[in-house]
């Protein structure tokens, strides 16, 4: 599948996901709109390579959004995979941010609102329904995903801020040193603060005893050279060995082997027929003539019978 019918099958798996998305099919910049929350999803040039980047609207608070409203913490995005499908990412991550707001991560402004008194008479009340909203639990996704981990869950709600009243909920959410410090108390931040302790301190051992082993290591890999060395010194020696063995098979099969026969039994039958001639020109005696022709016609006799015999013995 090509780069271009890639971004396409995303596209159109977010308009399935998403019916009220807007934007052209062929463009960068879809928008996507929810009961109380929109999104504006755009697709990089190099998409689907690296992941969407994802706009959120209105401001809110939440652990996966950084300060300009953008995605940027959630396992499909930190996660992303050029075959991960666009329309399920917008719709699971816009599920999880509308429950979140309807838990408590409500936007600045809706809580500038909802925190104005209208009469002196109606704060306490006003106070007791803000602490009431806050206490509304909703499931969170993620934490069995943190539980196996060994990380404590993000909390749907603060327990810690019933006990604030609604003045004070104003100052924490309007001053952003305050809201830093009182997260940075909570005990799950300490919790988190003492695991990456403990994983540091971890670390750092696994560290030290790496290092101490590091002289039995080199020591271990210059035995493994030297073997590595020898090894290719006996691969050689073998290959040398391999080779004269297949030499000798060759040359001592049975074809082989009654060819030579044939051959030596041929050299000798010339050899006999040259000796004739030298004796025809008068160039040695009769009785050293009778004495060589004799033996060498013996011999040729003697192939010619070892050569009927092989080849009788290969049928």
């Amino acid at each position: 599948m090509s780069h271009s019918e890639l971004r396409m099958r995303h596209v159109q798996n977010l308009y399935k996901n998403e019916p009220s998305t807007a934007g052209s099919v062929n463009g960068d910049v879809f928008y996507v709109q929810r009961d109380k929350l929109s999104a504006s999803v755009t697709l990089h040039p190099e998409f689907p390579t690296i992941p969407p980047t994802i706009h959120i609207q209105p401001p809110m608070r939440h652990p996966m959004l950084d300060q300009r409203m953008v995605v940027c913490f959630h396992e499909y995005i930190t996660n992303w995979r050029m075959h991960s499908e666009l329309g399920k990412v917008v719709s699971t991550i816009l599920d999880e941010l509308q429950s979140s707001l309807n838990g408590g991560f409500a936007p600045p402004q809706q809580q500038q609102q909802s925190f104005q008194p209208q009469t002196q008479t109606h704060t306490h009340q006003h106070s007791q329904h803000q602490q009431q909203q806050y206490t509304q639990p909703t499931p969170n996704p993620d934490a069995s995903r943190l539980a196996r981990l060994g990380l404590p869950p993000v909390p749907d709600h603060f327990t810690e801020l019933e006990r604030f009243s609604h003045e004070e909920l104003l100052a924490l959410n309007e001053d952003e040193g305050k809201f830093v410090e009182f997260f940075s108390k909570l005990p799950m931040v300490k919790k988190l603060e003492e695991i990456e302790k403990n994983l540091k301190e971890e670390n750092k051992a696994i560290a030290k005893q790496n290092l101490a082993r590091k002289p039995e290591l080199e020591h271990r890999k210059e035995l493994l050279l030297q073997q590595h060395k020898e090894l290719e010194s006996k691969r050689g020696e073998y290959e040398t060995l391999k080779a004269k063995y297949e030499s000798l098979q060759k040359s001592l099969s049975p074809t082989a082997v009654l060819e030579q026969l044939n051959l030596a039994e041929s050299k000798a039958r010339q050899e006999a027929d040259n000796l004739e001639t030298s004796f025809q020109r008068g160039e040695m005696g009769l009785n050293e003539f009778i004495e060589r022709f004799k033996k060498i016609k013996e011999k040729q006799h003697l192939l010619k019978n070892k050569s009927v015999a092989f080849q009788a013995s290969m049928r």
